[in-house]
């Protein structure tokens, strides 16, 4: 897990400095050559970032299906659909925070809004509603405690 918690932080990181790196960008004249430059920057980067998370998130999915014989009792569908729209939207440019055209003089345009919410804040609200659930699901799984009290016999003498 060691592995997994570093290549989230790197993800996080390259997320927060594809994002960070167009604060200076001069939006007055989208065609110079220095915006450019921190557009494909910023979009590299965040693109990176959210192809490891959603690589992560379909590395896991895999990692339970083996394990638990493909018993279907995890919600990975909303996180693996989530991280698609994440690296769509750093890939996309009309998908992207950073394009003029998703804004209105009131906000976001309600284009932008929908896919927003349908696609990254529902997506994330029926994950963390369905990992909260499986509290209730799981009510009856054997406790750690039994676990580890099945495997002690199995495990060599200690002195």
């Amino acid at each position: 897990m060691v592995i997994m918690h570093s290549l989230l932080i790197l993800a996080n990181t390259a997320i927060v400095v594809g994002g960070s790196y167009l604060a200076g960008a001069d939006y007055t004249n989208p065609n110079s050559p220095d915006t450019r430059m921190r557009l494909n920057v910023a979009k590299i980067t965040r693109t990176a970032g959210q192809s490891v998370f959603l690589f992560c998130n379909v590395g896991l999915l895999v990692a339970i299906l083996i394990t638990i014989g493909g018993e279907r009792k995890r919600p990975w569908f909303p996180l693996i659909a989530r991280g698609i729209f994440g690296v769509l939207q750093s890939a996309v440019w009309s998908l992207s925070y950073y394009n003029v055209e998703n804004y209105t003089s009131e906000g976001f345009s309600a284009r932008f809004t929908a896919l927003e919410y349908i696609l990254g804040v529902l997506t994330e609200w029926l994950a963390c509603l369905l990992l909260n659930t499986t509290y209730f699901t799981s009510k009856g799984d054997p406790s750690k405690h039994d676990d580890y009290f099945k495997l002690t016999p199995l495990l060599p003498a200690t002195r």
